[in-house]
């Protein structure tokens, strides 16, 4: 039973475990791309035609080149490319990059989607765990239905009805499978114990024969000679 939650605890683990990475290589791949285009879209189209940047309601632009995008501070010690931050309340995507010395940052607002990843990492928890308790509750009822026989057989051999001389068989009781033949290998090792046991009681029983006339010769010569 312990064998068989360990191993499902591994595979279900590594199952667990491989969901979250790609979860975590997908959302940082395909996020990583948008957030890099829409910066250049920005940096190429709308500013370079003087408009404002063309971005959702969750999405904010900042530059250090220019005063009306400034970057807040918290954003400051952010490398380029994709970064993650998580805050208590709000989490948000941060994408930089640098050009000619000057440094832009697109920062999307991603609550939501961390509520959803979070809830789909709970329900991957909740499928481990219940992995682990189904894989205990299976493996007992597994071990208990499969030592039952052995331990029946075992009652059988200790039985007091195998001392007698004609005991009954143990192998008509079990289907020809392991326990079935190590029933039988009792029942032949029984058997020849009760041969052994009834071949020392006949020579017990010669000996005491044989022994008995020389005996009682040299008992009867004992008492003429002590007349």
């Amino acid at each position: 039973m312990i064998a068989f939650v360990l191993m499902t605890a591994l595979v279900s683990g590594a199952f667990s475990l491989g969901v979250v990475v790609v979860v975590r290589f997908i959302e940082e791949r395909l996020v990583s791309e948008e957030m890099h285009h829409e910066l250049n879209n920005v940096l190429h189209e709308d500013l370079r035609l003087g408009r404002p940047p063309r971005l959702d309601s969750n999405t904010q632009f900042y530059a250090s080149n220019s005063p009306d995008y400034a970057i807040p501070k918290r954003f400051e010690a952010f490398g380029d490319g994709f970064s993650e931050w998580v805050g208590d309340e709000q989490a948000l995507y941060v994408y930089a990059m640098e050009i000619n010395g000057a440094r832009y940052l697109l920062v999307k607002d991603q609550s939501e989607f961390e509520t959803h990843e979070n809830a789909l990492l709970n329900v991957v928890l909740a499928g481990f765990i219940f992995s682990i308790l189904g894989a205990w509750g299976l493996g007992k009822l597994m071990s208990e239905r499969v030592m039952s026989p052995v331990s029946r057989l075992a009652r059988q051999v200790m039985h007091a009805d195998q001392l007698q001389p004609t005991p009954p068989p143990l192998s008509t009781d079990y289907p020809d499978d392991e326990v079935g033949q190590l029933a039988k290998a009792f029942d032949s090792t029984f058997s020849q114990l009760r041969l052994f046991l009834e071949r020392e009681q006949l020579f017990t029983s010669d000996v005491s024969h044989e022994l008995r006339t020389p005996l009682t010769v040299i008992a009867s010569s004992c008492e003429l000679l002590n007349r």
